[in-house]
């Protein structure tokens, strides 16, 4: 009973302090409807810079928008690599839940390579819309509804409709499936010693399991990295890998920008990695 109740804490704790983050986050987001587009059409080095920022915020929302403007060749595949690199996905808020000062360092650093990878990139690449077919329009949305921000708008549209209806029962049934998993397995199985004698081969899990576009399975290392299991190495190196689902609709769009990008992303990550456990980080 002692284990089920720390288990039933812990999920229920995480899942409302990731909650919490995600309506700030939405109302952010809502408030300043249109103001990243705009900044991001003013040159390939601020798109640079602005994928990057949109990246580290919290969530879908940074890389959604990313990947919308790269399949309308609005920003570049520098830009759009920025994005991918920095974004952590949901999982971002499980970090500033457990671990913030950590989190803050992950955030920094992945924003750090963004930017140079994306620099590198734009200054080596010719095609600049890796798989991508002729120019489309940005699709404009001007429907009443979109531009309406009063409080009653808000609340249904983006704190019910998604973060309560769509996020909530993922957040709080992964968490639960992963944390009741780590419990029993530190009950039963001495993880941290498992872990110290096959660090390389639970970096190449990191890494194959970040190739999933998906919110949910990488939290695994999260909570090994928050319960000590694991080095700041590995956690870095599945952040590296990982975009959340944010990622998705570029899967649908161009397979090739898609499994380019997790390409770059998987030989930083291994370079990442090796050198973290290499020196002991």
């Amino acid at each position: 009973m002692e284990i089920l109740y720390h288990i039933l804490e812990e999920t229920l704790t995480i899942t409302a302090f990731v909650i919490g983050l995600m309506i700030v986050i939405e109302f952010i987001n809502v408030k300043t409807d249109g103001l990243w587009s705009k900044k991001l059409q003013t040159s390939p080095w601020v798109q640079i810079i602005i994928g990057a920022l949109m990246g580290i915020i919290p969530g879908c929302f940074g890389t959604y928008t990313v990947v919308s403007l790269y399949v309308h060749h609005v920003v570049n595949f520098p830009a759009l690599i920025a994005t991918l690199l920095a974004t952590t996905g949901d999982e971002a808020f499980f970090m500033f839940s457990k671990f913030p000062s950590k989190a803050a360092l992950v955030t920094a650093i992945v924003f750090v390579l963004a930017i140079i990878v994306g620099g590198v990139l734009q200054l080596t690449m010719k095609n600049k819309f890796v798989g991508l077919l002729p120019e489309k329009s940005l699709p404009l949305h001007d429907e009443p509804e979109c531009h309406n921000h009063e409080h009653g708008h808000f609340l249904k549209k983006h704190i019910w409709e998604h973060v309560i209806k769509v996020h909530l029962p993922k957040i709080f049934f992964w968490s639960l499936g992963i944390i009741t998993a780590i419990t029993l397995l530190e009950t039963y199985v001495d993880v941290q010693e498992f872990v110290s004698q096959n660090l390389y081969l639970v970096l190449l899990l990191a890494i194959l399991i970040g190739i999933i576009p998906q919110s949910g399975p990488h939290l695994i290392f999260v909570m090994l990295f928050a319960s000590g299991s694991i080095p700041f190495s590995i956690l870095l190196a599945s952040s590296i890998v990982q975009d959340g689902h944010g990622a998705l609709p570029l899967l649908a769009e161009s397979r090739r920008a898609f499994f380019l990008s997790k390409g770059i992303k998987i030989v930083l990550a291994i370079a990442v990695g090796i050198a973290g456990l290499t020196f002991g980080f």
